[in-house]
């Protein structure tokens, strides 16, 4: 079988994250789950061993197949022994476009819908917010937010790099972090442009353990044929594609706005 073949196998089966290991974050895929595809599994298994690349985990070293947007492992027991496989985000690809990133959305009609985004974001942003994906800054080009109430993540070295540039003030309130890294409370989480295509399925449920009571959010997700930075960029960036009814069941409130689906409890669409 070849690579092709397993990228079907990759998408049907179900991929769980690892809570006790939340320091490394990562889903796996147990070979029970999928009875019926157990032979596809072991031939995944058999080309990852044959045609990735070692590399260390822990204390033990592996050997690591990058398919698409992710990375995939397994433990290294006999064949008959596997039971399942591992995989993680790979190297984020926004670091290709950290520079140009800015100009690629710098055009009337982004600027704009951004405007009446943020002035729907700015009145619950006066306590301590969460930017999930902060990237180069938007929030921060848009919201005049207090360094002292403002927490940003990103997990693009480049882009945070670009943000400090665009933001001194704000050096020691942004850092380097996966989505699934979140950390403490917050009055106000959000998640622009598409962000929370990014972020690991599983870890939707979080952002209720990290609000306060009483707190609000504001969750961009991009539409299931929608990716506008790969569109703009030129470069084809993995992202999890969801639908409507894919959220549904997560988010009681959910609407439209042009490339994405927005999840919030915000009075505005609530």
């Amino acid at each position: 079988m070849e690579l092709d073949d397993f990228r079907g196998y990759i998408e049907s089966v179900r991929w769980k994250f690892a809570r006790t290991m939340a320091k490394h974050p990562h889903c796996y895929t147990l070979k029970e789950w999928n009875p019926d595809l157990a032979k596809t599994f072991e031939a995944f298994v058999m080309y990852i061993r044959k045609h990735g690349y070692q590399r260390k985990f822990f204390n033990s070293v592996h050997t690591y197949l990058d398919v698409d947007g992710f990375t995939y492992w397994t433990m290294g027991a006999p064949l008959h022994k596997t039971i399942l496989i591992n995989r993680e985000v790979r190297y984020n690809q926004y670091n290709e476009i950290a520079d140009q990133y800015d100009l690629l959305f710098s055009d009337d009609e982004t600027m704009k819908e951004n405007e009446r985004l943020f002035s729907i974001i700015e009145p619950y942003c006066k306590r301590q917010v969460l930017d999930v994906g902060c990237g180069t800054g938007t929030t921060l080009d848009y919201i005049k937010i207090p360094p002292q109430r403002y927490v940003g993540i990103d997990p693009a070295h480049l882009m945070l790099k670009r943000f400090k540039e665009k933001h001194p003030d704000y050096l020691n309130r942004v850092g380097f972090g996966k989505y699934e890294q979140m950390k403490g409370r917050h009055d106000t989480i959000i998640a622009m442009n598409g962000v929370m295509s990014y972020v690991q399925p599983e870890m939707f449920v979080k952002i209720n353990r990290h609000l306060n009571r009483g707190g609000y959010y504001f969750l961009m997700f991009y539409k299931p044929d929608a990716n506008p930075v790969s569109e703009r960029s030129g470069k084809e960036i993995f992202h999890f594609r969801h639908s409507i009814e894919d959220l549904e069941p997560l988010f009681p409130n959910l609407t439209e706005s042009g490339n994405y689906i927005i999840a919030t409890n915000m009075e505005q669409y609530a």
